[in-house]
């Protein structure tokens, strides 16, 4: 052979963002007692990011919580919400239960009074099915300012 057959092949490119942790700061900037500050009146939003920070729930997990599984000072994680609407299984295919503080507790259980059992993470006036692009607009929305 005369000639290499990679040599009209395109190389692939090598743009790794670095990825970083938040800072302590932003943190608390966040996650302050006056979250309406950074999150307005975006309080579900709050509450999901909150959850995500403190469980390392991934998106479809949180998506698909409901008030049923949260219980005196745990969820049960036990499916997610995805393009294929709610499935009953996590990508692990293990359910499990995350404790919470009672401050997060706390903070499920005032959406649970307004959704009642359904999905938390909506962003409809009724709890009917969550709203996964919306939400996550308004997960990175504290990110713009």
């Amino acid at each position: 052979m005369n000639y290499q057959p990679c040599d009209n092949v395109e190389r692939l490119k090598r743009n790794k963002k670095k990825i970083d942790i938040l800072k302590l700061d932003e943190v608390h900037k966040l996650f302050s007692k006056n979250y309406r500050s950074v999150w307005g009146d975006k309080e579900i939003a709050y509450a999901a990011n909150l959850l995500a920070s403190i469980t390392g729930m991934r998106i479809g997990e949180i998506v698909g919580l409901r008030g049923e599984f949260v219980y005196d000072n745990y969820i049960a994680v036990c499916g997610q919400y995805g393009s294929y609407g709610y499935q009953d299984w996590t990508i692990t295919k293990e359910n499990r239960s995350i404790p919470l503080m009672p401050e997060m507790i706390a903070v499920l259980r005032k959406l649970i009074k307004e959704n009642g059992s359904g999905y938390f993470f909506h962003l409809l006036k009724e709890p009917c099915l969550p709203v996964p692009v919306m939400l996550l607009k308004n997960l990175r929305m504290p990110c713009r300012k």
